[in-house]
């Protein structure tokens, strides 16, 4: 098993010139995996690490950092976001859903870039 603190030591890894959208997706994705993985969760959504990893980062693209000229992506929430999951708790299983970090990477949090429009969500 990984250590826990994997996360961090590619965070630190980055260096100082801060985390772009790219290298959080992948952080995120291992992060969040590792997170499941060590409180025995990983095969409740995932048949395999491998599937885990692309469906995590999919999942952040879209929700947490959408690839879009009109949204903002701060790196210093990146990094929040990523090291929030050293201290979370097994016994939740939303727990990685309520990150507030995560949810103010960008000013698109929760919007699909693919399909936003200009109307005001009912």
């Amino acid at each position: 098993m990984l250590p826990r603190n994997l996360g961090l030591i590619a965070l630190f890894m980055t260096g100082c010139s801060g985390m772009d959208r790219t290298t959080f997706l992948d952080e995120y994705a291992e992060a969040y995996c590792d997170w499941r993985d060590g409180c025995g969760q990983l095969q409740d959504r995932h048949n395999t690490k491998e599937e885990c990893l692309d469906d995590a980062s999919a999942e952040a693209s879209s929700t947490y950092a959408p690839d879009d000229d009109e949204c903002s992506f701060d790196e210093a929430k990146a990094e929040e976001c990523v090291a929030a999951f050293e201290d979370l708790t097994c016994g939740d299983v939303a727990a990685a859903e309520k990150i507030s970090a995560c949810q103010k990477i960008s000013d698109c949090f929760g919007q699909n870039a693919d399909t936003t429009t200009d109307t005001e969500p009912q």
